[in-house]
């Protein structure tokens, strides 16, 4: 007897809990930070750009020792090149320091704007959400919540946007793969000192 009556408590709580999740309100507002930082999308992409900070950091460092190593070999090599020579190898040298800065500065631009791109593309698959949640308890209005100064009456639907999310695209390595944005420019070849074209005297 003690275990219908709690079979038939958990199936009463249940269908509270259900109605209450679907009580029609004209108002719903949601947290798109949130969605951004909790469904398997976002972390994914936060981890991926904080994984290519890392490597962009590293990469820039290694470059940079790299060319100053070819700046001290190009200086010890003075004492051999006419002032000529030695002016063509240092203006080359220059505009290849050039080069690379140029390469370096848009991979750091393009990193800045994984976070836009990663919102940018997954407003529409929360928007197709909305709708559907919209659909469902007959509101009116949707706001964000950062666009909400009082209110008594909306139901912050979060959380639902971000299961749903998950359900509806995982991951969504295929709405967004950062690795594959920053293959757009890859790191450049830097010429090691002992292969520093020689100019004849």
């Amino acid at each position: 007897m003690r275990a219908v009556i709690a079979a038939l408590v958990l199936i009463w709580a249940g269908a509270v809990q259900a109605q209450e999740e679907l009580d029609p309100s004209p108002i719903l507002v949601f947290d798109f930070e949130r969605v951004l930082s909790d469904t398997q999308f976002g972390r994914r992409v936060g981890e991926e750009f904080e994984t290519a900070g890392n490597t962009l950091e590293m990469e820039n460092s290694a470059i940079q020792e790299s060319l100053e190593a070819e700046e001290q070999a190009i200086s010890e090599r003075r004492p051999d090149l006419t002032p000529e020579a030695f002016q063509l190898v240092a203006e080359e040298f220059d505009a290849k320091v050039q080069s690379i800065r140029r390469e370096r500065d848009a991979r750091e631009d393009l990193l800045r704007q994984i976070p836009s791109e990663a919102e940018r593309r997954l407003r529409p698959v929360v928007n197709a959400v909305l709708l559907e949640i919209m659909a469902e308890r007959g509101a009116l209005v949707v706001l964000e919540r950062r666009d909400v100064y009082v209110s008594v009456t909306a139901v912050d639907v979060t959380e639902p946007i971000v299961e749903r999310v998950d359900a509806r695209i995982g991951a969504g390595r295929e709405v967004m793969d950062v690795r594959v944005l920053l293959q757009q420019n890859g790191p450049p070849e830097v010429v090691p000192p002992e292969e520093v074209p020689a100019s004849e005297p």
